[in-house]
């Protein structure tokens, strides 16, 4: 067995140069995360030579390694700031499928695809404010945070909260 290294870095303290690594159906590809120029972007490369290529752009503001294959096609999804985008391999069309954009909520991390839905995990940062009785938190909270599990029709991008859950930080 022949062993390529197809990445090399030096990352920044926050993250890696290359995370969240996820490979394509056939093998070819490995989508990842990679931080340039103070950015996160996702990123594609070719596992047969290391050639890489861009994927996302500035717009997507993406957080962390929050990426992921289609498990048949070579569709990647890849979460930021202001939603849940969609990049076909193929036909190298971008799309953002689950749109955050003007809310306090962003997409984070946990990307699951299934064949016809993508599920992922979004938060918002809330006011500090009361418990679910009502009453202050007993304990200073550092911040307030509501998450949700979100599922996406691929084709349709019909979305549906499966989850939620508010926390005291």
């Amino acid at each position: 067995v022949q062993v390529s290294r197809l990445t090399l870095g030096e990352g920044n303290y926050l993250l890696p140069y290359y995370t969240a690594e996820a490979l394509s159906p056939d093998g070819s590809l490995i989508a990842c995360t990679r931080e340039r120029d103070g950015c996160v972007h996702a990123v594609l490369i070719e596992t047969a030579d290391g050639s890489e290529r861009v994927i996302s752009d500035d717009k997507a503001q993406l957080l962390d390694e929050a990426i992921a294959f289609h498990r048949e096609k070579n569709w990647v999804f890849y979460g930021g700031q202001d939603g849940l985008w969609w990049y076909n391999a193929d036909t190298e069309k971008t799309e953002l499928i689950y749109d955050c954009t003007g809310t306090t909520f962003q997409a984070k991390s946990e990307i699951s695809v299934g064949d016809e839905y993508v599920v992922f995990f979004i938060f918002e940062r809330t006011p500090i404010g009361k418990d679910r009785e009502g009453n202050p938190p007993k304990v200073p909270p550092v911040g307030n945070l509501r998450s949700f599990i979100v599922s996406v029709h691929i084709e349709s991008g019909a979305a549906s909260v499966v989850w939620g859950e508010h926390t005291y930080l």
